[in-house]
């Protein structure tokens, strides 16, 4: 299946479609969450600087030399760093992206890639340390600066902060060279129940097939474990998705997903199970086991790393 990221045909919308033919549909961030983001994450990468300047001054008055040489060591890396180990850990969030609500998302569909994330932040010292740097003190990079060479810093600047807002998809340098977006991602409650929650007729249609009823008590049978083992976290999140928003999409959606995870997993079809519900029951069979997995120190972060796993079994 091929992958694919194309904004709506409402501003500020993105579409992407899923290696497993799931269409997902995000908001795009608006960019004055995301300078609110930023802002807040440069905070607390100031005062990370602040506390490593105060350990730096204590050693350094106990007459160890190289401690500022590990201080300046450590600066470097929170400066390069921060973000992208908040991102890596968190699922393309940081303090300040979680605070408003926003993650990152490859524009592809596929899983948010470690050098994707890292190709999006190395860049931002081009973006915004370094005209920053030129702009207010130029005498760290080069002697004798002049006005003419502030302004070029501060036009420098301008331009890459504003560059989100000259393009339809809200994309700065760092989302350009990773295949990147920042997306709105609301907090919204866990689908703890979904694999027991029915569907209800009024939301399916009169004319579908994914209208809850007696069938749906098919729901209580199981899978085995080899059959749970073919997906990971990013595939469960894909599916809590697209059972989040059964209205949004059309039955034969909910059909096609269904059939690819019978066929990839060798599912039987159950008499008078819609498809609808067999993935509900699917995904309440597939959290609990990754749970399990998590528990024992196993996390599976996509089908890759489950196709792994498998192998190694």
């Amino acid at each position: 299946m091929s992958e694919r990221g194309t904004p709506d045909k409402g501003a500020g919308r993105l579409n992407i479609l899923t290696p497993e033919g799931v269409e997902l549909r995000f908001e795009l961030a608006d960019p004055g969450a995301r300078a609110a983001a930023f802002l807040l994450d440069a905070l607390l990468m100031l005062i990370i600087v602040v506390v490593l300047s105060l350990l730096g001054a204590l050693a350094s008055a106990g007459g160890d030399g190289w401690s500022s040489a590990v201080f300046f060591l450590f600066f470097f890396l929170v400066r390069q760093f921060y973000f992208a180990f908040f991102e890596l850990r968190w699922h393309g969030q940081t303090p300040g992206k979680r605070s408003q609500g926003l993650r990152v998302v490859e524009a592809r569909g596929g899983a948010l890639r470690p050098e994707s994330i890292l190709a999006r932040n190395l860049t931002r010292d081009l973006e915004v340390f370094l005209p920053l740097t030129l702009l207010l003190a130029p005498e760290a990079i080069f002697s004798g600066v002049t006005g003419g060479a502030r302004f070029a810093a501060a036009v420098w600047a301008l331009l890459f902060a504003f560059l989100p807002t000259l393009n339809g998809q809200r994309m700065r340098v760092g989302d350009f060279v990773a295949g990147t977006r920042v997306v709105r991602a609301p907090k919204a409650v866990l689908l703890d129940d979904l694999g027991a929650a029915q569907p209800s007729r009024a939301s399916a249609g009169p004319s579908t097939d994914v209208a809850a009823g007696p069938a749906d008590a098919s729901a209580t049978a199981s899978f085995t474990a080899e059959q749970l083992g073919h997906y990971g976290i990013f595939e469960l999140q894909t599916l809590e998705d697209l059972l989040r928003t059964p209205d949004v999409h059309a039955p034969e959606t909910f059909d096609e997903v269904a059939r690819k995870i019978r066929r990839r997993i060798g599912a039987t079809t159950v008499a008078g199970e819609s498809s609808l519900a067999f993935l509900r029951r699917f995904y309440a069979a597939q959290r609990a086991h990754l749970e399990q997995r998590a528990v024992m120190g196993e996390r599976i972060e996509d089908k890759g790393a489950a196709r792994g796993r498998r192998r190694r079994g």
